[in-house]
C-alpha cells in the first residue's frame, strides 16, 4: 500500500469521531472497514476497547508480558490468526490484536495494521486531552465554588454540575481524601477516576490540592450525597485518610462544606499520628461526629495544643502516668478494670492516680476536669486500646 493510501485510510478512519467515546467508535470503523476483530489492552491486562468475540483471557495474559523488545508479531489462537502491536496510548503501554478468521478471505497488511495503529494511537491522544480539559473544567468550577457564589447565582453553575453527572439540586457533600502513597494523587490517577465515575454513573468534582487546605497531597471531590457515591470513594481511596462533609443542598455552602471536610481532616491526620502501628483511620464525617470529636476539629489546633502541653507536660518524663490516664479514661473511670487492663493492683492505680492530681493539677472527680482531660487526649484515646478502635469502628464511619 502507498503512502496517499496510508493517509487516506488514516483519515478515513479518524474523521469525525465521537467526543464522548472516540477510541471505542474508532474500533467500531476498524472493524467494519476490514471485517477483522479488535482488542485494546493495557500492559496491565485492562481491557479498553473491544470488538468481536476475541478470546480476551489469553490476549490479557499476553499483554501483560510485552516489553520494549515487543513491538508486533503474528500468532494464532485455534481459527484466528492474530496480528499483535504494541502501541503507547497515553501513560501506558498497551497491546492492540487485530484476528482475522483463518477461513476468511480478508487479510491485513503491515501497513494497513500500522495505519490502524497509528490512528489509535491518535485517538488516545484525543481522548486524553479531553480528559486534560474535562479536569480543568471541573477544577475551575471548585474552585469558584470555594470562594462562594450567592444562591441567586446557583442557576448558572448547575448546568455545569449536571453535565458532570450530578442530579439537579440534589444534595452534595465535599470530600477531601489524602493518600498515604503520592502515586494515587497525581492527574493520571485523578484522570482515572473520572473515567470511573462516568462509568459508574456517578456524579463528581475532583480537584487537586485547593489552597484552603493545610494537607499536602490532598484531593478535593464534591459528590452527590448518596450511599453509592460514599462507597465509590471508600473504595477507590481505602488507603487515605477519607474525611466527609455534612450533606448540603445549596451550592453556596460550598466553603462552609469545604470548611467542616478540612477540620475533620485535621483530627483525622491526628488519630493517624498517634496511632501505634500507622494504621489508616476509618472515614470520619463531620456530621456524624460526638460532641468531643467535633469539639476537637472546630477549636484551632494550635491553640489547643498548647493549651493541652500546659497541662500535660508533667507526664512527659513518666510515661507510665500518662498510660494510666488513658486506661483509666478508656475504662470509664473504672480502678479495678484499668488495674486490670494494666496488670496492677488497684492500689497501685490509685497511688498513680493520685500523682496525675499533684502533677497536672486537675481533679480526676471533677466533671470539667475528665472533658477537658477527654478533649486534649482524645487522638490518644480514640488509638491506643481496642475501646478506641471500637469506637472508631462503631461511632465515626458514615453509614
Amino acid at each position: 500500500m502507498d503512502a496517499p493510501r496510508i493517509d487516506s485510510l488514516f483519515a478515513q478512519l479518524f474523521h469525525s469521531l465521537d467526543e464522548a467515546a472516540p477510541m471505542q467508535q474508532l474500533c467500531n470503523r476498524v472493524a467494519q472497514h476490514f471485517g477483522c476483530a479488535v482488542a485494546l489492552i493495557s500492559d496491565s491486562g485492562e481491557v479498553l476497547a473491544t470488538v468481536g468475540a476475541l478470546p480476551l483471557s489469553p490476549l490479557r495474559s499476553h499483554a501483560k508480558r510485552i516489553d520494549d523488545t515487543t513491538q508486533e508479531a503474528i500468532t494464532s489462537i485455534g481459527l484466528w490468526q492474530l496480528h499483535h502491536r504494541v502501541i503507547e496510548l497515553a501513560t501506558q503501554r498497551c497491546l492492540l490484536t487485530l484476528a482475522t478468521h483463518r477461513n476468511d478471505p480478508a487479510v491485513l497488511h503491515l501497513d494497513q495494521v500500522a495505519a490502524i495503529a497509528a490512528a489509535i494511537t491518535a485517538a488516545g491522544a484525543f481522548e486524553r486531552a479531553q480528559a486534560h480539559r474535562s479536569l480543568n473544567m471541573m477544577a475551575q468550577v471548585l474552585r469558584d465554588l470555594a470562594r462562594g457564589i450567592d444562591r441567586s447565582h446557583e442557576h448558572h453553575y448547575w448546568p455545569r454540575m449536571e453535565s458532570f453527572g450530578f442530579p439537579a439540586h440534589h444534595p452534595f457533600q465535599v470530600t477531601i481524601a489524602v493518600p498515604r502513597n503520592s502515586q494515587h494523587a497525581t492527574t493520571a490517577r485523578l484522570l482515572h477516576l473520572i473515567d470511573d465515575a462516568a462509568e459508574q454513573r456517578i456524579g463528581l468534582l475532583i480537584s487537586h490540592q485547593l489552597v484552603r487546605t493545610t494537607a499536602a497531597g490532598a484531593v478535593h471531590i464534591v459528590t452527590p450525597a448518596t450511599s453509592s457515591a460514599r462507597g465509590w470513594l471508600h473504595a477507590k481511596f481505602s488507603d487515605a485518610l477519607v474525611t466527609h462533609s455534612s450533606e448540603f443542598q445549596f451550592l453556596e455552602d460550598i466553603p462552609r462544606a469545604l470548611h467542616e471536610a478540612e477540620s475533620t481532616l485535621k483530627l483525622a491526620q491526628q488519630i493517624r499520628d498517634y496511632s501505634a502501628d500507622d494504621h489508616v483511620p476509618a472515614p470520619l464525617g463531620y456530621a456524624s461526629l460526638p460532641l468531643t470529636a467535633w469539639a476537637a476539629s472546630a477549636l484551632p489546633q494550635r491553640e489547643l495544643f498548647e493549651r493541652s502541653r500546659t497541662v500535660l507536660a508533667p507526664l512527659d518524663e513518666t510515661p507510665q502516668l500518662r498510660e494510666t490516664l488513658l486506661t483509666y479514661l478508656q475504662c470509664g473511670m473504672h480502678i479495678p478494670r484499668t488495674a486490670q487492663a494494666l496488670f496492677l493492683h488497684a492500689n497501685s492505680v490509685r497511688y498513680r492516680l493520685e500523682r496525675i492530681q499533684r502533677l497536672c493539677g486537675v481533679d480526676l472527680q471533677s466533671a470539667i476536669d475528665l472533658a477537658n482531660l477527654t478533649l486534649m487526649l482524645l487522638p490518644e484515646l480514640w488509638c491506643c486500646c481496642e475501646v478506641g478502635r471500637k469506637a472508631a469502628k462503631t461511632q465515626f464511619l458514615i453509614p
